[in-house]
């Protein structure tokens, strides 16, 4: 008590007598507690002032926010890809067209899976010519631009092996659901195997590698008469097996590649850590 007392310089004047009578009149002062309402009335009050949790963005939420960012990506796709893709198709419905004995159901086979193929190099060009880093300054990020352009490119490629298959259908009259069938399965599969090569290995030479065995397992159908009979004679069912799993694996690579990514909405939805 003495101790506080000393510390009060601006009552050094006073007797003890006369600070113990402060004291005692101060004691009978006390400083009341809000109620528990008031206490309620106040944290609500304050509770607009708050900032909300940030959003937890899920698959879906993700996979429609590469939608519309690939929407700003068409701009800067290589225009090579465009015209390469195209010509490929152009190429097959005029072979097609000159040749009515050719196998509708093979030009189909061969072709489907390679745009997509060649879109993965220009998808992972980036990446390829050590440019990532770069690419990972702008604003837009890395993974967003990566994502972006796989799915325009696979969007692209859908409606490409579309209206090909129309225009066959047109010209041949062979039945339009096989046919569909037919450019699907290897066009999800080669594109599942592809996405998955590039994820695993940083080289555009891997696509290079993967046209070039595709085109030479083409060749060898077509120099055996009996293997193509056997392969277009193969059911329906398992084409649609060979189709699921190839829409999974490429599902999977893009889930695990989204998943692996950090959300920063201060930069955009995706942050690299690829």
């Amino acid at each position: 008590m003495k101790r506080e007392k000393e510390d009060f310089e601006t009552y050094k004047d006073m007797t003890e007598e006369e600070l113990d009578n402060l004291w005692s009149m101060m004691d009978r002062y006390t400083v009341e507690l809000p109620s528990e309402k008031e206490i309620d009335k106040s944290i609500n009050g304050l509770r607009k002032y708050v900032p909300d949790k940030k959003k937890e963005y899920h698959f879906i939420d993700r996979f429609y926010y590469l939608m519309r960012k690939g929407m700003l990506e068409i701009s800067f796709i290589n225009k090579f890809f465009w015209v390469i893709s195209s010509l490929l198709f152009a190429i097959g419905v005029i072979w097609m067209y000159f040749n009515r004995d050719m196998n509708p159901y093979l030009i189909t086979i061969t072709l489907s899976p390679l745009p997509f193929t060649i879109g993965i190099v220009e998808i992972f060009k980036g990446r390829d010519r050590g440019m990532m880093e770069i690419e990972m300054t702008c604003k837009i990020s890395y993974g967003e631009i990566l994502l972006s352009k796989l799915t325009i490119i696979g969007f692209y490629n859908i409606i490409l092996n579309t209206i090909f298959t129309l225009l066959l259908y047109s010209i041949s009259n062979f039945n339009f659901l096989r046919l569909t069938i037919m450019w699907f399965t290897p066009f999800t599969f080669i594109s599942g195997i592809s996405l998955w090569l590039a994820m695993k290995i940083k080289s555009s030479y891997t696509m290079t590698i993967i046209v070039s065995l595709w085109i030479s397992l083409i060749i060898m159908i077509i120099n055996t008469p009996l293997l193509l009979e056997r392969l277009l004679l193969v059911n329906i069912s398992a084409y649609v097996g060979i189709s699921i799993l190839g829409i999974s694996i490429s599902l999977i690579q893009i889930k695990i590649f989204i998943d692996k990514n950090i959300i920063n909405k201060e930069r955009g939805l995706f942050e690299i850590n690829y």
